[in-house]
C-alpha cells in the first residue's frame, strides 16, 4: 500500500470516531442553543470532509458516511446498554 491510499482512509477511520463521540456525548449535554451551534459546526466539518475526499474518488465518500453511521450507531447501542434512561440534556436539578 502506498501512502496516498492510507492516510484518506485512516483521516476517514479518525473524523468519523471524533464526530461519533462529539454527537452522542458532548452535544446532549448542552443546552439547546449551544447543542444547535455545536451541531452547526459539526455539520460543516462534515461536509468539508466530503469535499476533501471528494478528490481522492467517491469510494472514499462512500466509506466516510458508512463508517460514520455505523460507529455512531453502534456507540449509541451501547450507550444504551449501559444507561437504561434517557439523557439529560443541560438540566441536572429535580424538579
Amino acid at each position: 500500500m502506498n501512502k496516498y491510499r492510507l492516510r484518506p482512509g485512516l483521516q476517514i477511520l479518525l473524523w468519523s470516531v471524533f464526530i461519533t463521540l462529539c454527537i452522542n456525548h458532548f452535544i446532549p449535554n448542552l443546552n439547546p442553543f449551544l447543542g444547535l451551534v455545536c451541531s452547526v459546526l459539526l455539520l460543516i466539518l462534515v461536509v468539508g470532509q466530503l469535499v476533501f475526499l471528494r478528490k481522492h474518488g467517491l469510494v472514499y465518500v462512500g466509506i466516510f458516511l458508512l463508517c460514520l453511521f455505523t460507529v455512531t450507531a453502534l456507540l449509541l447501542y451501547f450507550d444504551s446498554l449501559i444507561f437504561s434512561y434517557p439523557k439529560r440534556y443541560y438540566s441536572t436539578a429535580e424538579l
